[in-house]
């Protein structure tokens, strides 16, 4: 792929060297750069990848990202481009070099201190049920259609996570259901990916040993919702499902700009469960939406009820029938 094109779009600080040149893969790690790649060097938290670019360099790179400085000889025909986040270029980069696979497919982010994984666990059988091919991204695993693989980590670093939408894209999927956690969005690890349905379970204080503040970690969940819609490419109507029984749920609707869909069970919403019994065997609770439905939840406590009820909400705009719900 032609420099040029891929950087484009990313705010460059310094540029050395012709652009005017073919490169042939992109990578973060240095263990992983081959001939003609573009190297972007990241601060990580265990090591800076600003230490390698000299391995680099050795095994192949053609140019250089990078958001510091080096104090190491550069040969001639080595592109250097400085920017004032490696990661955010890492991002913009990855989303242009797989051809932006988030426009090619339903994407719904589901976001929130607690409630991610099984929420997106009953969104995905959910939809299954309904007859589409969907993939998952999650803290446990990430599923391609019927191929499975364990996960690492929350959000995948950028350049993995287009890698993975690029498959899912790639094997005709129609959904894409992940978690997104508060890390990945402050780290720019979904920057460029263009979701449809973003969905906030809940907030409370924890992670509060990466983020600085509480107003910290609450600004990096409403970034998820900020950016709903906008420069979007995909002809569908961008919707937010937010749980107002949460009590940062005001502030994050006034900060949205797309439509929102509310659910709750202590107060009146577009979605509402009413709780009819809670045993060791489960929940029996009524979902409450333009029609009623007696839901018999195999998950226990009141905290997958709210799970069940943002899954549902995401059916229901879906237009999946409620019957296929219930199951």
């Amino acid at each position: 792929m032609h420099l040029g094109e891929l950087i484009a779009d990313l705010e460059i600080e310094r540029i050395k060297g012709e652009v005017n040149l073919e490169v042939e893969g992109l990578a973060y790690d240095s263990r992983k750069v081959e001939s003609n790649f573009i190297f972007v060097a990241i601060s990580g938290f265990r090591q800076d990848g600003h230490q390698f670019i000299a391995q680099a360099i050795e095994k192949g790179a053609r140019v250089i990202v990078m958001e510091k400085d080096v104090s190491i000889s550069i040969p001639q025909n080595v592109v250097l481009i400085k920017v004032p986040s490696s990661r955010l270029a890492l991002a913009q980069l990855s989303d242009c070099w797989y051809r932006f696979p988030s426009r090619e497919i339903k994407m719904i982010g589901i976001t929130g201190t607690n409630g991610k994984t099984t929420t997106t666990y009953l969104v995905e059988s959910i939809l299954k049920r309904a007859g589409f091919k969907v993939g998952k991204i999650s803290t446990i695993d990430y599923t391609l259609g019927e191929d499975f693989s364990p996960s690492s980590i929350t959000t995948p670093e950028s350049q993995d996570l287009q890698g993975i939408l690029k498959t899912m894209v790639d094997r005709n999927l129609d959904y894409a259901v992940m978690e997104v956690s508060s890390h990945s969005l402050a780290l720019h690890r979904v920057e460029g990916v263009e979701f449809d349905r973003a969905v906030f379970t809940n907030l409370s204080p924890e992670h509060m040993d990466f983020h600085k503040s509480w107003q910290e970690y609450l600004e990096a969940k409403a970034c998820l919702f900020e950016k709903l819609g906008k420069g979007a490419r995909k002809r569908i109507s961008k919707k937010a499902i937010v749980n107002i029984d949460d009590p940062v749920a005001d502030y994050l609707i006034d900060r949205i700009s797309s439509e929102v869909i509310t659910y709750a069970i202590k107060k009146k919403a577009d979605v509402h469960g009413r709780i009819l019994e809670m045993t060791f065997r489960g929940t029996s609770f009524i979902l409450e939406g333009e029609k009623k439905k007696r839901i018999n939840l195999s998950l226990l406590g009141l905290h997958n009820v709210y799970n069940a009820l943002a899954a549902a909400s995401i059916a229901l705009e879906e237009n999946i029938p409620i019957y296929l719900i219930e199951e």
